[in-house]
């Protein structure tokens, strides 16, 4: 499927799902797509933007392109938030029981050289 827009000057516009970009009907150009399989390749360079860090990515073969649509992402939002509040009720357990621990340890302490 190819979607089409004007641009300035009426000119028409698209991106076929082979990636191939048109200006009125003729192809003037086609767009890398690119995978990085390390994120460690990737430098930010602001603004949201990245560039590859030595050597360029790996090219894709299969893939599509949809013109005029978004990319939805990729994260579960509500899924992350119940997984990093359990993971900050552990992190909380675990800081009362090194406390308890360390509340023991004291006490025994200074309860040893002690006579009654």
């Amino acid at each position: 499927m190819e979607g089409r827009s004007a641009g300035p000057g009426g000119l028409a516009f698209s991106v076929g799902e082979d990636g191939t970009v048109r200006v009125n009907g003729r192809d003037v150009g086609k767009l890398r797509i690119e995978d990085f399989p390390q994120s460690g390749s990737l430098v930010k360079t602001g603004q949201g933007y990245f560039k590859a860090a030595g050597g360029g990515g790996e090219p894709l073969e299969n893939f599509s392109i949809a013109q005029g649509f978004l990319e939805m992402s990729n994260v579960q939002a509500v899924q992350s938030m119940v997984e990093m509040i359990e993971i900050l009720r552990g992190y909380e357990s675990y800081q009362r029981v090194i406390r308890a621990v360390d509340d023991a340890n004291a006490k025994s302490i200074n309860e040893v050289g002690r006579t009654s």
